[in-house]
């Protein structure tokens, strides 16, 4: 149900990016895949890739074992429903700080500025998030810390996947998709079987080497901005 309103809304609110050429064009050229040789010869499009399995490996660990580091760690002492509680309390401020990002942020910073920078903000804000977690030990901080990945997130996936779409001709631009969809879900696989492993070993080790990849994503993105040509940031509509 959830996706089929989603579906509808978007046929309904969404305008049509893709002019009448495009669209010829795109009918043209088929359903083309990006080869090997085509991705590893362009170095933007392994710059993004990188960022988004670095940042989604860094995610998926988090998602792998928050519920056993809000019991162990966040929650501990405390009854199971109470627990239970509070963890799904701290994932609904993930949820709700990404959305609220998503709304009402994302749309006026795009306004003044470039995607890489957002990426890169995004990136900072995340490593900051987690580098919080990896030290905290009781609720009340890691909400806040929870909120500050949130934002972080909502600030970078968007735009990053918007710069993937422009290292490639507009007729590829749906094969590109399905290699960023690709890398992530490799980065899903990837981190859920190492997460139990550096949680058995210390229970906030998956934050502070989540923090790191965060932080070393910064490298790639810097690069992207003098490889990708920039997304002109909107005009602020006149008073």
């Amino acid at each position: 149900m959830a996706a089929f309103i989603t579906l509808l809304l978007t046929a309904l609110t969404l305008d049509e990016t893709v002019s009448p050429e495009q669209r010829t064009a795109n009918r043209q050229a088929g359903r083309r895949a990006l080869a090997p040789r085509q991705i590893l010869g362009n170095p933007a499009l392994v710059m993004v890739l990188v960022v988004a399995f670095g940042g989604q490996f860094a995610f998926g660990m988090i998602q792998a074992t928050f519920a056993l580091f809000g019991e162990a760690v966040l929650f501990a002492g405390e009854s199971e429903q109470a627990a239970n509680l509070g963890i799904g309390l701290l994932l609904g401020t993930v949820g709700f700080g990404q959305f609220m990002t998503q709304v009402a942020i994302l749309p006026r910073l795009l306004r003044h500025l470039d995607d890489a920078r957002l990426v890169l903000a995004g990136s900072l804000l995340r490593a900051l998030g987690l580098g919080l977690l990896a030290l905290i030990t009781s609720p009340y901080p890691a909400a806040a810390s929870v909120l500050v990945f949130a934002v972080g997130t909502g600030l970078m996936m968007p735009p990053l996947q918007s710069i993937s779409t422009r290292t490639v001709p507009d007729a590829m631009r749906g094969g590109v998709l399905g290699v960023y969809q690709s890398a992530i879900s490799l980065a899903i696989i990837g981190s859920t079987a190492i997460s139990g492993s550096l949680f058995a070993l210390e229970p906030h080790l998956p934050y502070g080497v989540g923090m790191v990849l965060f932080l070393l994503m910064a490298l790639p993105i810097l690069a992207l901005r003098r490889r990708v040509q920039p997304r002109l940031p909107e005009a602020a509509p006149e008073a």
